[in-house]
């Protein structure tokens, strides 16, 4: 996976040479490397598209966005060059090395402007789309978007479908961002989600990919978004092509995992917990939000505060938004205003969340039941017992976001100290619930961290989160109730 950033644009006189010194250079020094990875947040370039911004700024000399994304976020019409040069430099080098072009960042384009940059691909490269992300559906009466990686939607996307159908048509090899290593970032800071009937849903619509358009390989997780799990094990037998049943497949894993005497009532639990995953509302607000971190995620009021990490600045490199909501701001003309206003949807998520809380409650409890927990099971429940903390703190969060929105538009006294009242009800019903889930990150070291990009929900930022709560309630709520005096 290249962070490279291509400084040069193909048509400048020296771009091979600089290419060559970049990635040839590796491939030189390191022979048994297969491939490369290739995202445009991650290796953006000076494109010459008139649809993007020269530079990672997006603003004009008076700093007013433009409107427009840097070149990694637009499926720019001079891609194709910069291909052809960075294909260059590493097959000189190493012949057979596949290169790999993933449309992670662009998604979100209209499908004319995507299938026009596919049309033009050289056909000896593989193309990448991920498999669930940029569908809109519909939750109740409102809209939701899957802004990121995501089991709430089983997939396949339209915008996968129609670039899998267009790789087909040009002979590019297609591969999959599908995530079915069992990791997403529906809840950031937990080892591998639990829910295998929604991943079963997936394993088939991945196959029949295969078998529509050629689909020929998968990135099965993303930075180290694995862990060794029942979840992995089933993957693995869904995708051997013999294995055409997979509830026989999910029942051979779980008796293997956690002894044949307990299938049936495991089976019940996992689908409640497959179900719960149908009710994660999965846009920018609650992923970046929320949901990143767990119940080490902060009730912001007036200033933005983090935990720190212990590697960045900020905990997960600072891509974690804690005055909610962080989807509806024009940022520099990157399209993050995705879905229906928050405060049009806040009270639908509210109730599919607690939806989603009770059905994981639900799966929890049954699986305490079992009387011969063997020492997977119990990491099972405990991480069962996590997850409700989670979603807790999800569904707090959107409740914090409506009284302190309400709170600054008070025009009464009155109104003022109901709403002050409440918010005390809420930061009191979210440290009781943060200090219970110390308990569960304490038996298991995997909850509550993501190892590279940082996202940390562990005892430490727990606590911090327990401090920020008594600052929030004593300093910034307290100022609010003084103003009416």
């Amino acid at each position: 996976y290249s962070c490279m950033e291509g400084e040069k644009h193909p048509d400048e006189e020296d771009a091979q040479e600089f290419f060559d010194n970049l990635y040839g250079t590796i491939f030189r020094e390191c022979p048994g490397l297969k491939g490369l990875i290739l995202v445009g947040e991650a290796v953006g370039f000076p494109s010459k598209d008139p649809n993007v911004v020269p530079n990672w700024a997006k603003v004009d000399k008076d700093g007013f966005p433009t409107g427009k994304p840097a070149a990694g976020w637009w499926p720019c019409c001079d891609y194709p060059q910069w291909l052809e040069c960075v294909k260059k430099s590493v097959r000189d080098q190493k012949a057979d090395a596949d290169i790999i072009f993933w449309t992670y960042n662009w998604g979100y384009v209209d499908k004319e402007n995507r299938l026009k940059l596919i049309n033009s691909l050289p056909t000896d490269i593989t193309l990448m789309a991920t498999y669930e992300m940029f569908e809109s559906f519909k939750v109740d009466d409102i809209s939701e978007f899957t802004a990121d990686y995501s089991l709430a939607f089983a997939g396949p996307g339209e915008y996968f479908k129609s670039e899998a159908e267009a790789a087909k048509k040009r002979g590019i090899r297609m591969y999959a961002m599908s995530n079915t290593g069992g990791r997403t970032w529906d809840m950031g800071v937990i080892p591998y989600e639990p829910m295998p009937y929604q991943w079963i849903k997936r394993y088939k619509g991945l196959r029949e990919a295969a078998e529509k358009w050629g689909l020929s390989g998968l990135m099965e997780c993303h930075h180290y978004g694995f862990h060794p799990s029942f979840i992995g094990d089933l993957a693995k037998q869904c995708f051997i092509k013999e294995n055409t049943d997979s509830d026989k497949c999910l029942h051979d894993v779980l008796a293997a995992r956690f002894g044949a005497e307990n299938i049936e009532k495991m089976c019940v639990a996992l689908e409640k917990w497959s179900e719960a995953i149908t009710h994660f509302t999965p846009g920018d607000a609650d992923q970046y939000g929320a949901f990143r971190i767990g119940p080490a995620y902060p009730l912001c009021l007036i200033r933005e505060m983090k935990p720190k990490g212990e590697k960045y600045a900020e905990c997960g490199s600072g891509i974690v938004f804690t005055m909610y909501p962080a989807d509806y701001h024009p940022t520099n003309g990157l399209p993050t205003g995705r879905g229906m206003l928050p405060s049009l949807r806040v009270d639908t998520e509210i109730k599919s969340l607690t939806r989603m809380y009770e059905l994981i409650r639900e799966g929890t409890d049954i699986l305490s039941e079992i009387k011969n927990k063997n020492e997977e099971l119990l990491f099972l429940i405990n991480m069962g017992e996590y997850m409700c903390c989670y979603v807790t703190t999800g569904i707090n969060a959107k409740r914090w976001y409506k009284l302190s929105s309400n709170i600054k538009s008070a025009d009464k006294a009155d109104e003022v100290i109901r709403l002050a009242d409440e918010m005390t009800k809420v930061i009191l019903d979210e440290k009781e619930n943060a200090e219970r889930a110390i308990e569960f990150v304490r038996k298991d070291s995997c909850l509550g961290w993501e190892p590279c990009m940082e996202y940390m929900g562990d005892e430490s930022r727990i606590r911090w989160k327990i401090k920020h709560l008594e600052y929030v309630l004593d300093f910034e709520l307290a100022c609010y109730k003084k103003g009416i005096k």
